[in-house]
């Protein structure tokens, strides 16, 4: 796992240990997509993403939270930018 998805996991295990929302500290999860867009929320806000990406595959929804976004054309340099929300 690289280090700022690690982080970002523990970030939110340490919220949820702290205010007793076991549903944040436990490895696996059977949840309805409906909790998990719940959880992917709450993961969101909590390891200051600025972005989320939802997938399924399979039977299973996968939800992702992610930071900078970097745009590497196929000539040219580069460019990595943040998205804002106001």
């Amino acid at each position: 796992m690289n280090a700022p998805l690690r982080e970002a996991s523990y970030e939110v295990r340490r919220w949820g240990d702290a205010y007793g929302q076991q549903m944040l500290t436990e490895p696996e999860l059977r949840v309805t997509e409906e909790q998990a867009a719940d959880l992917a929320a709450i993961a969101f806000r909590l390891s200051g993403a600025t972005g989320f990406y939802r997938a399924t595959a399979g039977r299973s929804v996968v939800v992702l939270t992610f930071g900078p976004v970097t745009i590497r054309p196929t000539s040219g340099d580069p460019e990595t930018f943040a998205i804002t929300v106001e």
